[in-house]
């Protein structure tokens, strides 16, 4: 089985977390910070991205033209909160699908680590699209609230070595120093993803999560990501607990405010949120191609449970070893940006600075595909920033890219050492391709030559003698994108199992 590489509670996963710090951070969409999905029901600019095309002549993507956003439904009188409600059916069941799903990624990056996971809540989202207004008779009337509901229960993990947690809730004394989990990698993006819908389905989420004392599938799915962190539950175990407690706090809110006949709203996007775990929860346990497509992987018809648990485990040490990785080179880059900041920030932070720093890292790459390296790992985009601003924004970024000229040498050395990182994970990847040819092999019973024949059965043009099987197993022969696709169609497994691309071109 590939290796699940040991994590440390320590600052190399994500930065020291202060408790009560500063107001929670609402992003633009153009800085990319977070995933916000546009509401499809009202589109209008606060709630969506600019449009934009690759430019043919320039390679630059620029906005398209006509950039117009219309509202998609005509609304001839002000219509009641349920009636809204009932537009946004395709949207809940989508923010449902997402919050289930999410906590499953949650639970592939615990997997195992060993630390203790304490829930905070957010601090980072993109901004909410603001409320819909319709005119009726001649005047402006607000027809609905809008928010941005996160996707996930839980936003932000803070973590901690096992044992000084341990130790502080047996003992006592001063709580153990907490570090924000994976802070900056896609995992945290995607963790802090919003959907901009009405304000009933943000109270909805706090009826079940935490608004009272009886709200508390935050408290219970917590339990679940420290069982799944000690190795106690597999994440598609996790899941099916998850959404066991998940229904069981949807069915409890409903009861509650049904006895004190409130948020008739509420009550209604609660009834959607029960249809939709039921469904899921079906689907969880009874359809392995569910969780597999979640995971990009294809399960064979015929695969017995041990075979299906052999593949899953082998995607959540690749998701897990990637989202490690990706923190640890986000984190070593921090620590140049925080002394960068420090040096530069005079009464207060210079404008767009942390997009400008991630330019200049970018543009100390020599070649394309290290620059695209650089972009994936901070996802930004030099081209993208510039087709989503007006000459204003770019103009103060420009400045501000000015002020960091006198730190070039620092920001370049450590340009230079992460891409240097980089090249060490393409070897650790090439060589988890040789592994997992290796456990799939066994997985079916056989032996190198047997591979071979089997590989040749298929694709008789093949080279797959034993001693090239022995080459491939031994990483001396590369899994190439050609062999991946050859090996998949003969394990019965998705090529993707192989070829992660995490840190290959």
């Amino acid at each position: 089985m590939p290796e699940i590489y040991a994590v440390h509670a320590s600052a190399s996963i994500g930065p020291v977390y202060v408790a009560g710090g500063k107001p929670r951070d609402q992003y633009s969409h153009e800085m990319t910070e977070t995933c916000s999905l546009t509401d499809r029901v009202y589109q209008d600019k606060s709630s969506q991205m600019k449009i934009t095309e690759l430019d043919a002549a320039t390679g630059i993507r620029i906005p398209v033209p006509d950039y117009l956003h219309a509202n998609l439904k005509v609304v001839v009188k002000k219509e009641g909160p349920e009636v809204v409600v009932e537009d946004y059916e395709e949207m809940i069941t989508e923010h449902v699908e997402r919050r289930v799903l999410f906590f499953f990624q949650q639970l592939i990056a615990v997997y195992k680590t060993k630390l203790y996971f304490e829930s905070v809540g957010a601090s980072d989202q993109a901004v909410s699209a603001t409320a819909v207004a319709v005119k009726v008779n001649g005047s402006t009337q607000e027809l609905t609230k809008r928010q941005a509901a996160h996707s996930s229960t839980h936003p932000r993990l803070i973590a901690y070595d096992s044992q000084a947690w341990k130790k502080y809730k047996e003992q006592g004394g001063p709580k153990p120093e907490g570090f924000v989990f994976l802070k900056g990698t896609d995992y945290y993006r995607t963790q802090n993803a919003t959907m901009n819908m009405p304000k009933a389905i943000n109270d909805a989420d706090r009826e079940i999560d935490e608004k009272t004392a009886f709200s508390k599938l935050r408290e219970k799915s917590a339990v679940v990501v420290n069982k799944t962190s000690r190795g106690d539950l597999t994440p598609d175990q996790g899941i099916i607990e998850f959404c066991t407690e998940a229904l069981g706090e949807v069915r409890a809110a409903k009861a509650r405010l049904a006895a004190a006949n409130k948020d008739p709203a509420v009550q209604k996007v609660l009834s959607q949120y029960e249809d939709n775990l039921v469904e899921i929860m079906q689907q969880v346990k009874n359809d392995p191609l569910f969780l597999g497509n979640f995971l990009n992987i294809k399960f064979a018809d015929h695969l017995d449970a041990k075979s299906t648990g052999v593949l899953l485990k082998i995607r959540y040490a690749a998701i897990r070893n990637l989202n490690i990785k990706q923190a640890e080179l986000i984190q070593k880059v921090e620590i140049v940006r925080k002394r960068v900041l420090n040096a530069v920030t005079h009464g207060r932070k210079p404008d767009y600075f942390d997009l400008a720093f991630r330019a200049i890292v970018i543009q100390q790459a020599k070649t394309k595909e290290d620059r695209q390296r650089l972009e994936k790992l901070f996802n930004f985009s030099l081209d993208h920033f510039a087709a989503q601003n007006n000459a204003t924004a770019v103009a103060k970024y420009t400045k501000t890219k000015g002020l960091l000229a006198p730190h070039l040498k620092d920001i370049n050395f450590i340009a230079r050492d992460i891409l240097q990182d980089m090249r060490k994970l393409r070897t650790e990847e090439a060589n988890q391709r040789a592994q997992i040819t290796k456990d799939l092999r066994a997985m079916k019973g056989w032996i190198q030559r047997e591979l071979g024949e089997e590989v040749k059965k298929q694709f008789p043009n093949a080279a797959a003698s034993q001693s090239t099987i022995c080459r491939i197993e031994r990483c001396m022969k590369l899994v190439s994108p050609q062999i991946a696709g050859e090996l998949s169609q003969v394990f019965g497994v998705d090529s993707g199992l192989f070829m992660p691309h995490f840190f290959y071109d």
